[in-house]
């Protein structure tokens, strides 16, 4: 959430620049955002350095080797784009769907730290740019949507088929804001359920019973119960919802199909803290 306001502000000075016929203002505003999507995406941004040195300490022979400025050196080359996507029918929309894109990035950018280090440490430059280009080409896509993107609003046209590939958002698929869950065997898992928790225990398709009796498979989030031992035994996520995008909240409710009869929950919905939904046991 707190991303937000950046994009809002440069993609709205770049759709100024734009209908004002300003195209250097435009690939301006639009630069700056590329270099904050670089940031976010930067392996030497991503983690804890110190922890880094600790865990992978640089050979004897690199002594002196900077945790940060030496790994930001290492320059990627960038990868091939797909076309570039709509992000949203408003400013705040694009900013929305934009925090869920650079989310995604700094997860997918840090398993790139460790083989860049390793290379580095072996003297192995090429293989060292070789993983940083993931990076590079994630903060490159992420600013042509976004150039796509500024570009439509500013114009208007926008195609239809576009507008109605915006028309929902699968929230199984999209990091929530926050979270509560106290169980270390992890909280939501997507489409399926797990049964038992030790290492390596499967996750199985999630599975329903309905009120004729049926037992069916659904796609959804399962979440393991709440413990009780660390406060009230609830889990909740949220979502920040950009004001005036969405009209409807649908969902299936249920426990899994192999829980006995004693086992209960209520689920609840709350939309800007009020409640609008209620299960019951």
């Amino acid at each position: 959430a707190m991303w937000r306001p950046v994009t809002e502000h440069w993609v709205s000075q770049a759709m100024v620049a734009w209908r004002g016929g300003d195209l250097p203002g435009f690939v301006k505003f639009i630069g700056c955002l590329s270099h904050f999507f670089g940031d976010m995406t930067q392996s030497a941004h991503l983690v804890d350095l110190k922890l880094l040195a600790e865990l992978l300490p640089a050979p004897g022979s690199m002594a002196g080797f900077h945790y940060h400025t030496d790994l930001e050196a290492v320059t990627g080359k960038c990868g091939p784009l797909r076309p570039p996507q709509l992000l949203g029918l408003s400013v705040p929309e694009v900013a929305w769907r934009v925090a869920n894109l650079n989310t995604q990035a700094m997860r997918d950018c840090r398993r790139y730290i460790v083989p860049i280090l390793q290379s580095l440490f072996a003297g192995d430059k090429a293989e060292a740019e070789r993983q940083a280009g993931p990076p590079v080409t994630a903060a490159a896509q992420i600013t042509a949507d976004v150039a796509y993107s500024a570009w439509r609003l500013a114009t208007g046209d926008i195609p239809s088929a576009e507008r109605q590939a915006l028309a929902f958002v699968d929230l199984r698929t999209w990091p929530p804001d926050a979270a509560r869950h106290d169980s270390v065997y992890g909280d939501a898992i997507l489409d399926g359920n797990r049964s038992t928790p030790p290492s390596g225990a499967p996750i199985v398709p999630a599975r329903l019973r309905f009120a004729d009796g049926s037992i069916r498979f659904v796609k959804g989030l399962g979440m393991l119960p709440h413990s009780g031992m660390c406060g009230p035994r609830e889990c909740w996520m949220r979502y920040g919802i950009p004001v005036g995008v969405f009209s409807r909240f649908e969902a299936q409710i249920g426990m899994h199909a192999d829980l006995t009869v004693d086992g209960a929950v209520d689920f609840i919905v709350q939309l800007d803290g009020k409640e609008v939904f209620r299960s019951g046991r």
